[in-house]
């Protein structure tokens, strides 16, 4: 009697773990990723929130547009060379998924400077050099303050704050925002925090599943 009792419990304890484990499976490599933004309906059809167009320079002094993410899976962040604080990690962790996807020219990432008075591409190219970054996945990008203020925060939505993009506005995320192959915005991870890179790091690979 007591060695039936143990193998049900066995079997009960052996299947409560598979159900367990497919699940997170399934939720790591097959749940889709929300889609986020604010959507708009005319006569019933609706429409999502897509990246809008831009226009920026490098650190190479090339004119870099929202095409340089068609059809990729791309992410965004917001940054300054000078930032003493939140950035430095933040390109760092930038840094672990560049070496991931150096060889994939599926993925792209895009760092717009919040101070293109000071970050210049000369500039750009000296703190992209000290952070070894590949123009070929990586493009520091600045332009005009105005455009880049309302790109943050009407294209990307990093922030609830209102601001004209004048002198005395400014722009301080820590946030990494994930772009699919459509333009729309899929996640926000906090781009000091290994953890959440890590999250992003598999979220990629959703998107990129998804393309297939």
């Amino acid at each position: 009697m007591k060695t039936s009792l143990w193998k049900f419990l066995a079997i009960v304890t052996v299947s409560t773990l598979a159900i367990y484990f497919g699940l997170e499976i399934y939720d790591d490599y097959a749940a889709k990723l929300p889609v986020y933004g604010p959507t708009t309906e005319v006569k019933g059809e609706v429409t999502e929130h897509h990246v809008p167009a831009f226009d920026m320079v490098n650190q190479f002094g090339r004119k870099v547009t929202a095409s340089e993410i068609d059809n990729k899976v791309a992410v965004v962040n917001f940054f300054f060379t000078s930032c003493p604080t939140i950035c430095p990690q933040m390109m760092r962790n930038m840094q672990t998924v560049q070496e991931l996807y150096l060889n994939d020219d599926r993925v792209a990432l895009l760092s717009f400077t919040v101070d293109p008075k000071r970050d210049n591409p000369s500039r750009l190219k000296t703190f992209a050099d000290a952070y070894h970054i590949d123009a070929r996945r990586w493009n520091l990008l600045t332009g005009d303050k105005k455009v880049i203020y309302s790109l943050a925060r009407n294209g990307f939505y990093l922030t609830a704050s209102q601001g004209d993009g004048g002198d005395h506005d400014f722009i301080h995320s820590e946030n990494l925002v994930l772009i699919d192959t459509e333009k729309r915005i899929r996640g926000y991870y906090d781009g000091t925090d290994e953890a959440a890179v890590d999250k992003l790091i598999n979220d990629i690979t959703k998107l990129k599943r998804e393309r297939t």
